[in-house]
């Protein structure tokens, strides 16, 4: 049951919201609101049913209902209805706020209803009115959730229309940013008709008629927010569904993609490709495409016009193509590939909508071919961390062929950890953490490529979440393939009684480790790793070392453990260190126990305690 404070909210506060959306939401050509066709959830039922904030106190919404239902129509056109009930806190990301559907000609988009309601009483706060106006030329609906009270609720429901689809297919993430506390997913298909499904992470469909349909439907109760915090490659749970199937049927859609008609490159554009070092020219002009106007966030980035036009703004998928077409004229050689929701096979279901995105394999005279990859670091030769463990198909005369981008050798993605402790009689440690992040593991703890305040935090506070760092402390250099960070530690108390003393390890306890500990079954990893943790513990004089640890060494199917421990009595110093290592990015299940064997002692290794005892 949601638990939710009733609030006082100020009359005249709500008076002015509601006159802002009367007055300046419906700009444009037409906006309006359609009568609701379908019958619309009841909010006070899902007020008393759904989870709240106490049982999400760290996220700024739930996702307390998400209905999806798709259907084909006589002429070929496939209908999708949807629904979403959201539980928000002022301050929610944009993403749950500003809505933009493109409504370009063979698309229609329809709001069925759009409102705010108070989640104390399940009272109207307000109705949103949708406007239809253009970005750039293309006709689009957007509808804009305004927080008007500290915490509120969303309700959108709407039918969009896309003629001559003769298809019914989609993909969708069961795991969003949010919490998802309902989803009901239904697909009404001719009877018969067969339905090609790929899924993780849902039970198979409960299967009936409805008149002259066959009706598929998916309940799903409690799915946790996806955070992306995760080594495994493919972890997010989908569900994909077409009436094609086979690699066959989806390459005749991205040849379409493929052959579309392109303009010529604008005079910014020509400029970089005619400078005289072709080599320069190509990488100059992916930065020149990178930087050029991109659409809103709000707008879906697989958006592809017919016509695309000289100059921008582009969508992300507009600019693959263009990379690909115009980098040509510098004396590259391009082709285009596309990464998958997941992998591909002769009963896989058709859906465009699997694909997540296109990249270019690049090739010039005197450098490997690589893949580009959009916003993502790359290097000649080398493939994008963002590619490693995903799923890459190019078209072939026979349809698609395609594999899964590999990380390479686990040397060359090594995380070390380096701490160097004093220690005082009292018991007390301080002193610094170094952190050396190499190839894939930047990609995991910088998306961006390049650690800033945020990102650094970020990492200290999953490997150490029992520690505090203060945050902008960090001393950030740059090395061979990676980083190197380090930070001031805050003093840590051991235990003390009498002489005797217990000095806990400073293990790092992240909950990615953790959760390769509990896996099973066969599975991808993003890339290969070596993961190790070292300390540096400088002793007071007179302290005798009761006893070390002992050493261990596990040679487990393409998985290495181990732990040393070493006194140094001249240096008055001790040294202990634990590795993992794991050489194999396809996880079977012989490997996968030996890898969470491996976890859970790396896991463990934060609870040792190192016995002083001090003259």
């Amino acid at each position: 049951m949601a638990m939710i404070t009733k609030r006082m909210f100020r009359p005249m506060t709500l008076l002015c919201a509601v006159l802002f959306f009367f007055l300046f939401s419906g700009r444009g050509t037409g906006a309006e609101r359609a009568p609701s066709k379908e019958p619309l959830p009841s909010i006070p039922r899902l007020i008393q049913e759904s989870p709240g904030f106490s049982d999400h106190p760290q996220s700024n919404g739930i996702v307390w209902l998400r209905k999806m239902h798709y259907s084909l129509e006589a002429d070929g056109s496939l209908t999708r209805t949807s629904t979403r009930v959201i539980l928000a806190k002022r301050g929610i990301s944009e993403e749950w706020t500003r809505w933009t559907f493109p409504a370009t000609e063979g698309t229609s988009v329809e709001v069925l209803s759009a409102a705010l309601y108070d989640p104390g009483t399940g009272g109207l706060l307000a109705p949103v009115i949708p406007l239809r106006t253009e970005k750039d030329g293309i006709p689009v609906v957007e509808i804009f959730f305004p927080d008007v009270q500290e915490e509120f609720i969303i309700l959108l429901s709407l039918k969009e229309v896309f003629a001559r689809k003769f298809a019914v297919e989609d993909l969708l993430w069961l795991n969003e940013e949010l919490p998802q506390w309902e989803q009901s997913i239904i697909v009404d298909v001719s009877s018969g008709s067969e339905l090609a499904i790929a899924s993780s992470g849902t039970n198979d469909p409960k299967k009936e008629k409805a008149g002259p349909v066959d009706r598929y439907t998916w309940h799903i109760m409690n799915s946790p927010a996806w955070s992306g915090r995760t080594l495994k490659s493919g972890a997010r749970s989908f569900l994909s569904f077409s009436t094609h199937k086979g690699p066959a049927a989806l390459a005749l859609a991205l040849e379409s993609l493929e052959k579309r008609l392109l303009p010529s490159p604008p005079r910014g554009a020509q400029s970089v490709i005619n400078s005289g070092n072709k080599l320069k020219a190509g990488y100059a002009l992916m930065e020149w495409l990178r930087k050029a106007p991109a659409f809103p966030p709000s707008f879906p980035p697989s958006f592809v016009r017919a016509d695309i036009p000289a100059e921008g703004p582009w969508t992300e998928w507009e600019k693959v193509l263009l990379l690909n077409r115009w980098i040509r004229s510098a004396g590259w050689e391009s082709k285009l590939s596309w990464v998958a929701a997941h992998p591909l096979d002769e009963k896989s279901p058709a859906s465009l909508a699997s694909v997540l995105r296109p990249v270019a394999e690049l090739n010039y005279q005197g450098v490997s071919p690589f893949y580009y990859d959009f916003g993502a670091l790359s290097l000649p030769g080398e493939t994008p961390p963002s590619l490693w463990g995903q799923y890459i198909y190019t078209r072939s005369e026979t349809g698609l062929e395609g594999h899964a981008a590999s990380g390479s050798s686990a040397a060359e993605h090594r995380l070390s950890i380096e701490w160097v402790l004093d220690l005082d009689k009292e018991g007390k440690t301080s002193g610094k953490v170094t952190f050396f992040v190499r190839n894939g593991w930047v990609a995991f703890f910088f998306p961006r490529s390049t650690p800033d305040d945020v990102s650094i935090a970020r990492m200290a506070r999953e490997l150490f979440p029992d520690r505090r760092f203060a945050e902008g402390s960090a001393e950030v250099k740059a090395i061979k393939y990676g980083w190197q960070i380090t930070l001031p530690a805050e003093e840590k108390q051991s235990i003390v009684s009498g002489g005797a003393m217990l000095v806990p390890f400073p293990g790092a306890t992240p909950s990615w480790i953790a959760e390769l500990g509990r896996s099973s079954g066969s599975y991808r990893m993003a890339f290969p790793f070596v993961a190790e943790q070292k300390f540096i513990l400088r002793l007071p004089p007179k302290t005798d070392v009761v006893a070390l640890p002992d050493g261990m060494k596990r040679e487990l199917e393409k998985v290495r453990y181990e732990e040393t421990a070493y006194y140094n009595k001249r240096r008055n110093t001790i040294t202990a260190e634990s590795k993992i290592v794991l050489s194999a990015d396809e996880i079977t299940e012989g490997i996968g126990r030996g890898l969470a064997e491996g976890a859970q002692r790396w896991m463990a290794y934060s609870a040792k305690t190192l016995p002083l005892r001090i003259r």
